[in-house]
Order: structure tokens, then sequence, then C-alpha cells
């Protein structure tokens, strides 16, 4: 299945990283065609790397509101993310979205390898994606959703 697919990691080093996560992850990565490490980058050149993905994925362990997963609802891209991530709460598994349980690198597998056995299923996603993104991160959203807040405080 992974011949099927090319997986880039997009980011860089945190300068808190004393443990060299990330030269381990790129170190590994090099040993499999299909995986690339990618710098981080301008909003503007990664928008072309968002025009030729089809799944975001966020394996975040913790992230409140990860930018890459509200983007790519934005940009009808179906978005996998872990259940630790602040849109996970938005999503519904298999509707809008896909979620595996945090820090499960076996459910993260399965649902990677469930995407790229159902290519049909990548639009379906990406639109219902699209239409979560409308309701809860579009300004005009935004604004009823504080406005409804503010009148259930009364």
């Amino acid at each position: 299945l992974r011949c099927k697919a090319i997986f880039r990691i997009i980011g860089s080093r945190f300068p808190s990283d004393e443990s060299g996560f990330y030269e381990k992850v790129c170190a590994r990565a090099i040993l499999i065609p299909e995986v690339e490490c990618v710098e981080s980058m301008p909003p503007s050149r990664l928008q072309e790397f968002y025009a030729e993905t089809n799944v975001l994925v966020s394996a975040s362990r913790h992230d409140s509101m990860p930018i890459v997963v509200t983007e790519g609802l934005m940009f009808s891209k179906v978005c996998l993310c872990s259940s630790a991530i602040g849109q996970a709460t938005l999503l519904e598994d298999r509707k809008d979205g896909l979620i595996f349980t945090n820090e499960s690198a076996v459910e993260l597998s399965e649902k990677m390898a469930w995407l790229i056995q159902n290519p049909a299923e990548l639009a379906i996603l990406g639109a219902a994606g699209r239409s979560l993104y409308e309701k809860y991160f579009l300004m005009s959203s935004f604004v009823n959703n504080v406005k409804n807040l503010m009148l259930d405080c009364r």
C-alpha cells in the first residue's frame, strides 16, 4: 500500500528539541522512497503543497487548534487527526474527517490504509470537511457562534 502514496513530513526542528527527534525522523525517512521531509516554508509555497495533497495528517499529541487542519478543511482536503487536537471534537470519524486515538500508531496506520484503499471517499470526506469549516471557521459563522454564546450567558 505504501507504494501507492507519497508521504510528506513538513516542518522544521523546534529549537527546544534537544532529543534530536526531527533529525531521527528525517534520517529514517531517507530509507523509505515514499517519504519526504520538507523544511518549513512560507504560506504561499505551502499552498502549492496543499494543491498537490489529498490528505492532511495531524498526529500531534496535544495541540489546541492546529492551523494545518483548519486549512485542510478550508481547501476541502481530507483531514486525518489525532484525538488530542481541538478540531477532533468537531469532526465525526468517516463523515467529515478521520480520527485516530492519540498516540496510536496502529490506528493511524489503519486509517491511512483505509484512505489508500478507498480513494472514492476522498472527495466525499473533503466536501463534508469543507462544510464543517464553513459552519465553525468562516468569519460570519464565528461571529454568529460568539453571539449565541453571549446570549446563552444571559
